[in-house]
């Protein structure tokens, strides 16, 4: 699913901004910065080289890019719920607490229902 990068980035609290010359966007949040380059897969998270499924596009003087790309790229956990046709996206301790989830899926595959129960301890001094 491709999005409006600006849309999506400034929805999570990033800073977009635009070069014309190099086409290319630079994507904000705190001291994490990711750089795409139009019709490249290849793109970069803090001078790190990664690779999308598929290539930034520009239509309608927008940039549009993959949904996960953008998201995950500011550390969001996003999530697709093929049965509603809908994606959700978690950031901070939501982010946090389904990769942990995930974690428990992945070692016990038994526990790994459509909604698995989550359960929490909690320690408190008395």
């Amino acid at each position: 699913m491709q999005v409006p990068v600006r849309f999506v980035s400034e929805a999570l609290g990033a800073e977009v901004g635009w070069n014309s010359k190099s086409k290319q966007v630079t994507v904000q949040m705190g001291e994490d910065t990711t750089v795409l380059t139009m019709g490249k897969k290849a793109y970069t998270v803090n001078g790190q080289t990664k690779q999308m499924d598929t290539v930034a596009q520009q239509k309608q003087n927008r940039t549009f890019v993959p949904l996960r790309f953008v998201s995950e790229a500011l550390g969001a956990k996003v999530i697709w719920h093929k049965d509603l046709y809908s994606v959700e996206i978690l950031t901070g301790l939501a982010a946090v607490q389904e990769d942990s989830k995930e974690k428990i899926r992945r070692k016990h595959p038994q526990l790994n229902p459509p909604n698995i129960l989550w359960i929490h301890w909690d320690v408190r001094e008395e």
